[in-house]
């Protein structure tokens, strides 16, 4: 149970849950979610590497130049994403 909690715990933090449902997207830039939201590189660091710990995000290296690195959701993630939308779309058509 506080296994349970901690996961959700971190999943819910506002700017995880950007990424995620950012993630449905695509690939995920840093420097876009940074614009987009106003997300800080530490925060976006600690966040990313709760994502990842929890096995809904990946860290993958762009092959040709600029070598980025970008992120993107694993099948676990793309799922917890989809329902986190769903929430989303429910709380905000139910007023």
């Amino acid at each position: 149970m506080k296994q349970d909690i901690r996961i959700l715990n971190e999943i819910s933090e506002k700017h995880s849950l950007v990424i995620l449902v950012h993630g449905l997207e695509g690939i995920i830039y840093v420097t876009r979610i940074r614009e987009l939201y106003k997300v800080g590189s530490n925060t976006f660091s600690k966040r990313k590497s709760e994502l990842i710990e929890l096995n809904l995000l990946i860290e993958k290296k762009e092959p040709e130049f600029p070598f980025r690195i970008v992120y993107e959701l694993t099948s676990k993630g793309r799922k917890v994403a989809e329902h986190l939308k769903l929430i989303h779309e429910i709380m905000e058509s139910e007023s």
